[in-house]
């Protein structure tokens, strides 16, 4: 069953989650080399709040390179811990990165619900009538009953990814987060050593982390990243590794998932997932034509109540005596008639 997308603009997004720290541990393990000076402050201290406060990275990456820069990159902080300081620094993050305010530093359904409408709003306002494809992990908030009903709503195409594949099929696990991470580590890593004491100032992390995704989530094109996963239309690009593996299926049919295979996708039983998965892209297959059910031109009069026959009484053990025979019609022969007959829309039989 294939979708009718074709000869329409169709844009390719991929969501996830990370969490990071707000400053990542030193590295362990260095060997310095005498040769040349080293330019790592070895006194470099990272503290214990630091290392243990978790901040929520929610990107969005596009298969259309001159999408990419308006794509909203949300961060999630636990407000209750933030101090004045770090709030006015998040309050103020460049465009399009944003501040989600009031949440604790994690995705709530209702939450990514309210970024989901976001970020198609980001892409509707440069093309109006683009077709939105969204490429998302199992992960419960992105299962989640009500998530699905409102990506229906929006008119989202959802496209699962199955669980344990996101680290082969996935653009943000497989190709990105990785080089977020070492960006980040690394522009930490150098704030720490800018400090005559090793200690990063506070609420400087707010700067670093908005500095790394805007380097990498925003002012980089990760298009080439859902061809080499096989997400796009073509096959060409496609990385070795899953060629290996996708080589003896393909080519692979488009179709609806049964019960069964959409609870192997998922990794769980859940109740009526392939109807809430599809919704959207269902309203925009061809409906066939309903079969029209003509109902009879007429119901036979209903059977008088059976009685006993004449001479035997009812509840009588004696044997019952011959019916009489049935009583002529009450209507006359056909050949008896010379009007014609019609039925009771008025037409001949």
């Amino acid at each position: 069953m294939t979708l009718p997308l074709q000869g329409k603009y169709v844009v390719c997004i991929n969501i996830d989650e990370t969490p990071v720290c707000r400053q990542m541990a030193p590295r362990k393990g260095f060997v310095i080399s005498l040769k040349r000076k080293h330019d790592r402050n070895c006194f470099a201290r990272v503290p214990l709040r630091d290392r243990r406060g978790q901040t929520t990275v929610l990107a969005t990456i596009v298969d259309r390179p001159e999408l990419q820069n308006k794509m909203p990159q949300f961060v999630l902080t636990n407000d209750k811990i933030m101090s004045k300081l770090e709030k006015d620094k998040l309050a103020h993050l460049p465009h399009p990165i944003r501040w989600v305010v009031g949440s604790t530093g994690w995705v709530s359904a209702e939450t990514f619900k309210q970024l989901l409408t976001e970020i198609r709003r980001s892409i509707l306002a440069e093309c109006p009538h683009a077709e939105i494809v969204l490429f998302m992990d199992c992960s419960p908030v992105h299962t989640a009953r009500e998530t699905l009903i409102h990506c229906s709503r929006l008119g989202l195409h959802v496209c699962l990814i199955p669980g344990g594949m996101t680290f082969l099929c996935q653009p943000l696990d497989s190709h990105v987060f990785a080089t977020f991470k070492q960006y980040l580590a690394d522009a930490q890593e150098r704030e720490r050593d800018s400090t005559p004491g090793g200690v990063m100032p506070p609420g400087r992390w707010v700067d670093v982390l908005a500095d790394a995704i805007s380097n990498v989530l925003v002012g980089r094109n990760w298009s080439h990243t859902f061809m080499q996963n096989g997400l796009s239309s073509s096959w060409t690009q496609l990385r070795h590794r899953i060629g290996e593996l996708a080589k003896p299926h393909l080519p692979l049919p488009l179709r609806l998932l049964e019960s069964e295979e959409m609870n192997v996708l998922l990794g769980k039983k859940r109740t009526e997932m392939t109807d809430l998965a599809y919704r959207a892209s269902q309203r925009m297959m061809a409906r066939p034509v309903p079969r029209l059910r003509l109902g009879p031109a007429f119901r036979l009069p209903r059977a008088p109540p059976a009685r006993a026959a004449p001479g035997v009484a009812s509840g009588s053990s004696g044997a019952a005596s011959p019916r009489p025979p049935l009583p002529p019609p009450a209507w006359p022969h056909p050949d008896a008639v010379d009007a014609p007959r019609l039925t009771r829309s008025g037409s001949m039989y």
